[in-house]
Order: C-alpha cells, then structure tokens, then sequence
C-alpha cells in the first residue's frame, strides 16, 4: 500500500500483512497499536514526522531528501535505519516494547522505557545527545554507542550487550541506576559522573579522563569483571559476587567489601582507605596499599585475600 502525501494513525488496534510504504509526511497519534506490518519510509522528497504516538515498525530507506522529526515518538516493535538523513529537531524515540529490535540506529535522543523489555541491538547504534535507561529487563547483541549525557535510574537490567561511552566532548552521567557492562573509551573529554552507579556485569576503561565528584561504583551481581578501573570509590555489595580483576585496578578515596563471594585475578590498589564488613570472602587476588598518605583498615569483616602493603610515605 502506497500513501503519496500523509499518513496519519489516529486510533488503530493492528495493522497486519504488508508494509505501508509512506511518501509524505506521517503523523502518529495512537499509543499502542501492533501487528505484523511495517511502515516504509521511502520518499524521495523532505518528509515531515509530527504527533507523538507509536510508529511500532518503522523502517527508513530514503535515497534522497529528509526525514524531519517534529515531534518525539516511541517504537514498540521494531526500528530499521537502512539509509536516508534525519533531522531530528532534539527530539526522542522512546523504545516502550516487551520484545523490540534495532536494526540500525543513529539517534539524537533514546529512551528505554518498559519495564518487559527485551531490546536486540542488531549492528553498532549510536545516541548523539541524552541515553536515558528508565525501564527494561535485557539488552542483547551489539553495542549502543553513547556520545552524549547518560540517565541511568533502571537498577537491574542485563544481558549481552554493552554500553559504550566514546564521545568527544565532556559528557554526564546521572541517575543512581545499573549499567551492567559499560565500557569507556574516550579520545577527548571528560566523563563526569554527577551520581553513583552499579554495575552487575563488566567495567571497562580502555582510555579517557573521569571526573568522579566523589561518586561511587558499585558491583552488586553475580559473575563481574573489572578489566582496567581507576575508581574513586569502589563498593563490592553482591553475596554471591564472584568479581574478576584483569589489569590492576586502582581505589583512590575509599574501598568497601560489604559482600562478595570470591576476588580473583590482579591486585586491587588501595590508595585510600578500606571498610571490609563481609567475614567469608576468599580468592586470588591481593589487596596492594601503596597509598601516600595515612590509610585506615576498618570494620568487622575479614580480608579473604592477601594483603601487601607497599607505602613510600
């Protein structure tokens, strides 16, 4: 089905079959609509995107002209960006699905919002401005590349997929939510964490400076994996935590192992101080004090792994 000037979804329960391919402008103003159909959007002119409905399964395969957004809108099945350039205008698609892919994605502003969803990232997408991570259950398949701030308030989201932070410019983190495996690889700029953040499955730092603001990094799942960490503040909090150090890791201000199974791999350089309150911890690892200054070593906890000390002053 052809649409040569405007389609507009007003109120709509299913739409099932073929694809309806869009040429002119769309406007979206139901909610919830679903089915096994697609919108095309294939016109060769400016087209022109307005309401703030669902576009479900929208696929954009324009071999010339624009697709303007004036308005934001949420995408409950499927995004498809095969070619076409798109004015986004700081508007935002809102992923609100319990089973949703994307194929493809170059966003200037992206919402997770569903407290069901199983999102599959199919090739790198990449989140220009704000990444907001509000709702969800999985992320699996490539990485959603974040170039701009990150919101992060769901606190426990997993998966096999990973975050990467790799833009140019300082960028925000803010939210006291979990970002399961995050990588941070960043050529210029600074990453400013304005809030503490969790971590359930992997931290990574290939390259880039962090502003911490006192924050804390917290690893609170089950399996966790630290391949090269310069924290601020690290907190180890998951009882079953079996947590993986590959490269040293260095804690500058505070360590506190409240719980945790198992502390494998390379030291973990304390450059501050230590609060352990878990008793039954054990591993490969060490526990290095190579700090400068005075360090304490408090609570009722035992030290389930070798402690060196290494102080200059």
């Amino acid at each position: 089905t052809l649409v040569n000037n405007t389609l507009t979804l007003t109120a709509v329960a299913t739409i099932n079959g073929f694809a309806i391919e869009a040429k002119g402008n769309l406007v979206f103003t139901d909610t919830s609509w679903a089915g096994t159909s697609k919108i095309l959007v294939n016109g060769t002119l400016d087209q022109n995107v307005s309401g703030v409905g669902n576009a479900s399964d929208l696929e954009i395969n324009k071999l010339s002209g624009n697709l303007i957004f004036n308005s934001s809108i949420a995408i409950a099945k499927k995004w498809n960006h095969i070619a076409g350039s798109i004015i986004w205008n700081n508007n935002t698609v809102t992923i609100n699905g319990a089973a949703v892919t994307i194929v493809s994605g170059n966003f200037f502003n992206l919402t997770l919002n569903a407290s069901t969803l199983v999102l599959t990232v199919t090739n790198n997408t990449i989140v220009n401005n704000t990444l907001t991570l509000t709702a969800l259950v999985t992320i699996n398949g490539s990485p959603i590349e974040a170039k701009g701030n990150m919101v992060f308030t769901d606190t426990s989201w997993n998966g096999t997929g990973r975050l990467l932070v790799n833009g140019t410019v300082d960028q925000n983190v803010s939210g006291v939510g979990d970002v399961s495996d995050l990588e941070i690889n960043k050529a210029s700029g600074n990453l400013i964490f304005n809030s503490s953040v969790v971590v359930s499955r992997k931290w990574t730092h290939t390259t880039g400076s962090i502003v911490w603001n006192s924050n804390a990094v917290a690893f609170n799942g089950a399996t966790g994996t630290i391949v090269n960490g310069n924290f601020y503040n690290l907190v180890l909090n998951g009882t079953s935590l079996i947590l993986t150090i590959t490269n040293n890791t260095i804690v500058n201000n505070l360590l506190t192992a409240t719980a945790l199974a198992t502390l494998n791999g390379s030291p973990v350089e304390v450059r501050g101080n230590v609060v352990l309150t878990d008793t039954s911890w054990g591993g490969t690892s060490k526990l290095l004090f190579n700090g400068t200054g005075l360090q304490t070593n408090t609570g009722a906890g035992v030290c389930g792994v070798t402690m060196d000390v290494n102080k200059t002053s």
